[in-house]
């Protein structure tokens, strides 16, 4: 497959051997399980920026954004105060999730449904005013970027940054969901052509030229997930951090994606190995700790 989209590498690593066993490895579930709740990221995750909180609801409790229970009658009109106020909410599934699914957002019209379609586990949030230069790819999702760490033996490096939007008119930035991936260097410069999820490449995105486009603040964004995945998941191996860029730059952490957090389209899109030199160490690292279970 790699031979046939892009090129080939021994280093490459297939989803038959890395979902099995070197993301089991690097993320037991005895860890990644709990921790993939996006509901308990606000709290396990309080000093990162992130989009603000109006309700979360966990096993089927309501909370407000200071976490304390209310109730169905008291969620809803909290809901309906941000909407009347100008606000914009979205409202996101918050366990077994993936591709964007069950995403809603509501603008300008109040909510008057019952609460119970959203399940026991979702979150509803401010909706984030992006920066001016992911909007520029796609004006009706959050564009964000997925940057994967690496922390084992005491060292965190990048292994991938990509960049994801969708088509006009959707909410969501999902390459499941029909968007688009495309790979970013390290110093912020974005690749010549980005792919579909049917390996399709194409050299504009929603009509713009994507070549030599750079997002200058990719550099400093990357030493701060970094420094997050050190100090906030140091018993996870590996992470997909989702981030965007708010209306002055600033990056906001959207998702962090811990259990089968992607490799093949990230491969492609970077034109190398995700583990680059790390490789030989990753191999070793999945063979001595596979051994002490």
């Amino acid at each position: 497959m790699f031979k046939t989209v892009e090129d080939f590498n021994p280093k490459y690593v297939s989803d038959d051997l890395y979902y099995p066993y070197i993301v089991r490895t690097l993320n037991p579930l005895s860890y990644s399980e709990v921790l993939s709740h996006k509901g308990l990221l606000p709290i396990l995750f309080k000093n990162i920026p992130q989009p603000k909180i109006i309700v979360n609801t966990i096993r089927g409790v309501l909370y407000n954004n200071g976490y304390n229970i209310i109730s169905n009658a008291e969620t809803i009109k909290i809901i309906n105060g941000y909407i009347m106020g100008g606000g914009q909410i979205i409202v996101k599934p918050t366990k077994n999730t993936s591709c964007g699914r069950g995403v809603q957002i509501f603008n300008n019209v109040l909510f008057n449904t019952t609460l119970k379609q959203f399940g026991e586990d979702f979150i509803v949030q401010e909706v984030v005013e992006q920066s001016e230069k992911t909007k520029l790819f796609n004006p009706t999702s959050l564009n964000t970027f997925r940057i994967t760490t690496l922390f084992i033996n005491g060292e965190v490096s990048v292994c991938s940054v990509v960049f994801k939007c969708d088509k006009k008119g959707t909410i969501v930035d999902n390459l499941g969901s029909g968007g688009f991936i495309i790979g970013i260097k390290e110093d912020g410069y974005i690749a010549d052509y980005g792919f579909d999820n049917c390996y399709k490449k194409y050299h504009l995105i929603n009509g713009i030229e994507i070549k030599k486009y750079q997002f200058e603040n990719i550099p400093m964004v990357i030493e701060q997930v970094k420094n997050y995945h050190k100090k906030y998941m140091p018993n996870l191996g590996i992470m997909g951090w989702d981030v965007a860029l708010d209306k002055k730059d600033s990056p906001i952490i959207i998702e962090a994606n811990l259990k089968f957090p992607g490799i093949q389209f990230e491969q492609l899109c970077i034109k190398k190995p995700i583990f680059g030199d790390r490789t030989d160490e990753i191999i070793n690292f999945v063979l001595l700790n596979q051994e002490k279970k």
